[in-house]
């Protein structure tokens, strides 16, 4: 095996035989800067060389100053338009500083962020960055990677103070700050303003939220290319999906658009998503407080922690039995409800025929439970192997709801409250 010194030298062999390299040119300068780049005396580091026209980042890297320049350029041409300090694009990562590329891989937790970002960029299929962007260069890859082999060793490089607000090319030096965001739906018509306002940004926020995993706000949004399908914008998928009756957006226990307002938005997609002049609408949610909690069913548990499979529904299982009954610690456990804002203890009454599955890491079905018709609870046996991270669908009424973001903790209730936490907007609703 090689020892830590072995495989640093081999770091630094690689990246100088990668990188044209331009040397320190004052007393303070130690290091050895890519094209591009050149040395500041002052700080010591190397910083985006502002005599240049073109090429450069803007005005100094927007990754975190704590990574190597050869890295941070990268990152900076090839993955923060999306990757950044807000996600875009379908993006569900942030990959702006070297926690960020230390983190384990939501598709496979034996690998960091970084050694998947090195096989995204080589394979042949799918690579990233994805087309009409300019795939990484090989040297610069084998730079990257050599990086990653070496332990993820910090460095110096300059950072500019709007992590990850672009990535794209731009001239000239000094810092450019992003163009400030307008709380809005800019450059839509006003009645498809109101539609993306009342229907979509409630998750489709910058940033998104509740599952969302890019934001739809303006023109721009809808027209980008969509992520997953392949010579659609995100405005065609937005159309389609408002029409899907397997998986719906809004989600069915959303407000649901009426006739009128699909014809609306469909008319707009049709005609080619033309611009318009509404003026800015609060693309957040407002700060009104807790939502309205109800009991559907208007029937509650009341036989307080006495052992049952319908005891305390929506409360959060595997936390309470840690404490209070340790030997029934299921891997997977909690209540599935009508609404999203249901209270504690009140009994769900799901739909015959309700299940529940578990999807591993590999998308395959690796546990099914059935609710009880009481309480709505559900729970797995004590002794089940998934693959993490999983993800989880939910079917009733012979409709299915899927839940896209990965997940590493099975007690479903700690996340799903009455008023949602960590991301969730509430309860396990069904469809």
């Amino acid at each position: 095996m090689q020892s830590k010194v072995a495989v640093a030298v081999a770091w630094i062999a690689a990246v100088s035989a990668v990188s044209c390299g331009q040397q320190p040119v004052g007393s303070n300068c130690t290091a050895v800067c890519s094209a591009g780049l050149v040395c500041d005396e002052a700080s010591g580091r190397c910083v985006v060389d502002s005599s240049s026209s073109g090429g450069g980042t803007g005005g100094g890297s927007q990754a975190a100053g704590d990574l190597p320049c050869e890295v941070a350029q990268v990152l900076d041409d090839a993955c923060l338009s999306c990757h950044g300090a807000a996600l875009s694009g379908g993006a569900t990562v942030r990959l702006v500083t070297r926690a960020d590329l230390a983190a384990p891989s939501y598709v496979d937790a034996s690998q960091s962020l970084a050694q998947r970002s090195v096989v995204r960029m080589r394979q042949s299929t799918g690579a990233m960055p994805p087309a009409p962007q300019a795939p990484v260069a090989a040297n610069r890859i084998a730079a990257f990677e050599a990086w990653v082999n070496a332990g993820l060793p910090a460095g110096s490089c300059q950072a500019s103070t709007d992590a990850g607000a672009g990535g794209g090319s731009g001239g000239g030096g000094g810092t450019v700050a992003p163009p400030p965001y307008d709380g809005g739906v800019a450059g839509l018509p006003c009645d498809v303003a109101a539609f993306v306002a009342s229907k979509c940004a409630s998750c489709h926020r910058s940033p998104p939220t509740g599952g969302a995993t890019f934001p739809l706000l303006g023109r721009a949004d809808f027209l980008a290319p969509s992520p997953t399908y392949a010579g659609w914008n995100l405005g065609q998928r937005s159309s389609a999906r408002l029409h899907d009756t397997a998986m719906p957006m809004p989600p069915t226990y959303s407000p649901q658009p009426t006739a009128a307002e699909l014809a609306t938005f469909d008319g707009w997609i049709s005609s080619g998503m033309p611009e318009g002049a509404c003026g800015a609408v609060d693309a957040g949610v407002p700060d009104a407080g807790p939502a309205p909690t109800t009991c559907s069913t208007n029937s509650f548990w009341t036989s307080g922690d006495h052992g049952s499979g319908d005891m305390n529904p929506g409360l959060a299982c595997k936390t309470c039995h840690a404490s209070k009954a340790f030997f029934k610690q299921y891997p997977f456990s909690g209540t599935v409800y009508p609404s999203l804002h249901e209270q504690d203890r009140c009994n769900a009454r799901p739909p015959t025929g309700t299940k529940i599955e578990i999807l591993d890491k590999n998308g395959n079905v690796a546990l099914t439970m059935t609710p009880s018709g009481t309480s709505g609870n559900f729970h797995s046996s004590l002794l089940v192997s998934v693959a993490m991270p999983y993800t989880a669908r939910l079917t009733a009424n012979g409709r299915t709801s899927t839940m896209t973001t990965p997940q590493t903790n099975g007690d479903c209730n700690t996340c799903h409250t009455e008023q949602g936490k960590n991301g969730a907007l509430g309860r396990i609703v069904w469809p």
